[in-house]
């Protein structure tokens, strides 16, 4: 067996020790934890190479010949086309919330407002547009953005008109001070004159 097994360790063994070995692992464990973090992404790519890398590294014999070079060429493609991706969405969602928030500020009710209660209306859309910018899966991007524009932002109409109306409406005078104005209102009776002791005879 001699001449056999030596055939098997230069075609199989010492291809993948080297592999195992080398840079070619690296690019290989790259390929595999960019398809795994940007799965949810792809659906709104338009390029097949998501698949591409996928039969690259389902192949078995994926350590021969410069099959780890292409795949290092589809990882930098991948990664610059999701980024790209994840910009677009990011780009339309902060101008679609920018569009909402000058519309609600340029409202009379709000622009009737002190500063305290335009800076609490405010707090939301800059809350969103933090979110959006640090996140890095579109399709959360979306939904935060769509639940806004169905929900949130009608809230925030909803409370920017209520407290236009507490803003114009004074506050009423409670009942105890009422009371306490008629009573001062109605003249007291004097306390009686001290009659002096008789004095001793």
């Amino acid at each position: 067996q001699e001449d056999k097994l030596l055939a098997l360790k230069e075609d199989i063994l010492d291809p993948i020790l080297s592999f195992m070995g080398g840079s070619q692992k690296e690019i290989y464990l790259e390929a595999r934890n960019l398809l795994q973090s940007q799965e949810s992404n792809f659906h709104y790519l338009e390029s097949d190479t998501p698949k591409q890398i996928q039969a690259i590294l389902a192949d078995p014999k994926c350590y021969r010949s410069n099959r780890m070079q292409q795949l290092k060429g589809l990882v930098d493609t991948l990664r610059a086309e999701v980024t790209a991706a994840i910009k677009q969405a990011t780009d339309q969602a902060l101008a679609k919330l920018s569009g909402l928030q000058s519309r609600l500020q340029g409202m009379e009710e709000y622009q009737a407002l002190p500063a305290p209660r335009q800076e609490e209306l405010n707090r939301p859309f800059q809350d969103l547009q933090q979110y959006v910018e640090q996140t890095t899966l579109i399709a959360a991007i979306n939904d935060r953005m769509h639940h806004f524009e169905e929900q949130g932002y009608a809230t925030l109409l909803t409370k920017t008109a209520a407290m236009a109306q507490q803003t114009r409406t004074p506050e009423p005078v409670s009942a105890r001070s009422e009371n306490s104005n008629r009573i001062q209102d109605v003249p007291q009776p004097s306390a009686p004159t001290p009659v002096p002791p008789a004095a001793p005879k």
